[in-house]
């Protein structure tokens, strides 16, 4: 790697910094020249339209460029000095006329810039002596939406190439047909099933991106629905709303006033069966058996009942419901199937 690309590869130029600082603009590029060493040298440093860096130095004595200093480890005092010049130069320019990016490459700072619009949310390097991935979390409860990483290519392909690439998660049905796609890939580090990684090298276009990340940020989302489960060996969970509209329940979660409570009735129905809104919740209770303790308990007012057969585990089980041995927030995957199906 050159010394400019290591130096300014996580920053870029700032137009009228360049101007103040004394470059000069020539045709579509940036040039700053300046003498050293008692006018024997000439160093010239040039910003491309593409914001590329390129330094030289010339020997204004030879009237030709100086290039001994390029060796990776140079011998000689002389050489060195030159050479120390050279970088101390690039990184005054870099401190006085660039802005540093969270990446190296355009579309991983594009995609950067576009989720902190969008959402508020800046990248996080989590990891000690590590500025090459960041993650990003929604802000509420810390979850992850995706990853931003610097790896090789041949981590996902054959190819061999520096890349930086994003994981996210999507719905898993999805990802067979995905992962068939230039660009998307599975997912590096994460789980396959869940999670993909797309290259951020511009062979998917940012809009794209974006609704991935979307997705990815939905699962992210806390609702404030829930499911609950009832065991009919202990209550007649299935009649409960035969003659009324409203019943007492024991409360053990944090649900609160106003939110939906979705009641899973246990074998041999194994299914949800109930869609109820909380009217009231966390009201002293104290109860107690062999089978059942209950400190608090909520008003649950029913909004409708399902058929036995429509949401039963089986199906449920397909939208991220895999286990309801106590009350959960229920998974936005599932609840994005039910609204269709009642649609």
């Amino acid at each position: 790697m050159q010394i400019e690309e290591q130096i300014f590869k996580r920053s870029y130029p700032s137009i009228d910094k360049l101007i103040s600082y004394g470059f000069i603009k020539q045709a579509e590029n940036y040039v700053y020249t300046e003498n050293f060493f008692d006018d024997t040298f000439k160093i010239e440093i040039t910003i491309t339209s593409t914001n590329q860096v390129k330094g030289r130095i010339y020997d204004l004595e030879l009237d030709d460029e100086y290039l001994a200093y390029r060796i990776e480890h140079p011998k000689g005092e002389f050489v060195n000095r030159i050479k120390n010049y050279f970088e101390q130069k690039l990184l005054h320019v870099k401190e006085k006329c660039f802005i540093d990016n969270n990446f190296i490459y355009p579309q991983a700072n594009r995609i950067s810039n576009k989720i902190k619009e969008k959402y508020n949310i800046e990248p996080e390097f989590l990891w000690k002596d590590d500025n090459k991935n960041a993650v990003f979390r929604n802000l509420s409860n810390k979850k992850w939406i995706g990853i931003i990483m610097n790896i090789n290519k041949n981590k996902l392909t054959a190819e061999e190439k520096d890349i930086e690439a994003i994981n996210v998660k999507l719905d898993d049905a999805k990802i067979p047909e995905l992962i068939e796609r230039e660009g998307i890939y599975k997912a590096y580090h994460m789980n396959k099933k869940y999670w993909v990684t797309i290259s951020l090298d511009d062979t998917l276009s940012d809009e794209e991106i974006m609704q991935y990340i979307e997705e990815s940020y939905s699962y992210t989302v806390t609702t404030n629905e829930w499911v609950v489960p009832a065991n009919p060996k202990y209550y007649d969970v299935v009649n409960c709303f035969n003659n009324t509209k409203r019943v007492t329940w024991k409360q053990s979660s944090s649900i609160h006033e106003g939110d939906t409570v979705y009641l899973y009735v246990g074998a041999p129905y194994s299914c949800i069966m109930f869609k109820c809104k909380a009217l009231k919740t966390n009201i002293p209770y104290s109860y107690s058996n062999s089978n059942l303790t209950i400190s608090n308990t909520m008003d649950l007012e029913l909004v409708k009942a399902y058929p036995h057969d429509k949401y039963t585990f089986k199906e449920v089980s397909k939208y991220d419901l895999k286990a309801i041995r106590g009350p959960r927030r229920m998974p936005k995957k599932l609840l994005d199937y039910m609204k269709k199906q009642e649609d």
